[in-house]
């Protein structure tokens, strides 16, 4: 009776937030306040936008802000990386706490903003009795749908999940020993950088969110983010299973098949 209970509950948790429109859950989390996120460890932001500038503060993945500003003209800060050939913009930044500075903008992921019918990439989820929002935030030089950006490069958005109120988000964790990025058979749009990073547009494919639902393992209830990985000769399905580790938003189960 007590299992059936806990399987009535969560089936009406998601039930009702499917119903609830996006825009609204988005408002009420505060998250509308903020344009975008950072993703990149120790990012320094400065006085101006330039890398000659002072260091004002140094900041890390999932941290919220609200965009002021974008420099006129893009920079390159990579030699001999082709992805970063056509440079990036610098942004004005402002931080929850009102501190503002220029970070470079391959350290910027925008958040998209959510459609009324938008029922994956903007929903409201519960892990370990806990309520989240859950979005993605996109790289800030992606170019337009039938295009890979600037030159030719992956267009990359992350997954995450946000606590009502929260000054930063949580990107969705993964044991790099455990699941390797190999193992879905395509480097550049799954895990790096110790969390999800998918593509969203590239030459030989992209990674398109199908759901997010619940499923049980181990007798107990995580998110169930499943995606369609596409390649230059195919497609598959990867099942991600999403939890608390520790407190910290990750993968705690993955699987992935080939479709064609």
């Amino acid at each position: 009776m007590k299992k059936l209970l806990n399987v009535l509950i969560i089936s009406t948790l998601y039930i009702l937030t499917a119903f609830v429109a996006p825009t609204s859950l988005y408002a009420d989390t505060g998250l509308n306040k903020y344009d975008a996120i950072i993703v990149g460890h120790h990012v320094s932001m400065r006085e101006k936008p330039t890398t000659k500038a002072k260091t004002l503060d140094k900041v890390n993945t999932g941290l919220l802000v609200k965009v002021l500003d974008q420099s006129e003209a893009r920079e390159k800060l990579t030699k001999g990386n082709s992805c970063d050939d056509h440079g990036y913009h610098w942004y004005k930044i402002k931080n929850a706490k009102g501190k503002t500075g220029w970070v470079f903008g391959k350290f910027l992921f925008k958040i998209n903003k959510p459609a009324e019918t938008d029922s994956v990439t903007h929903k409201e989820v519960t892990l370990n009795k806990k309520k989240y929002y859950f979005a993605v935030a996109h790289d800030t030089s992606y170019g337009p749908s039938n295009n890979d950006g600037p030159t030719g490069c992956d267009a990359l958005y992350v997954p995450f999940l946000h606590r009502k109120g929260a000054k930063s988000v949580s990107t969705i964790k993964y044991n790099n020993k455990k699941f390797k990025a190999f193992d879905l058979g395509w480097k550049s749009g799954l895990f790096d950088g110790g969390f999800i990073i998918l593509v969203s547009n590239s030459e030989g494919g992209a990674d398109e969110m199908l759901s997010i639902t619940y499923a049980k393992k181990n007798k107990k209830f995580y998110l169930h983010l499943k995606i369609r990985f596409q390649y230059q000769d195919g497609s598959s399905i990867g099942d991600i299973y999403i939890g608390l580790v520790k407190g910290k938003v990750s993968v705690i189960g993955y699987k992935n098949k080939r479709e064609n």
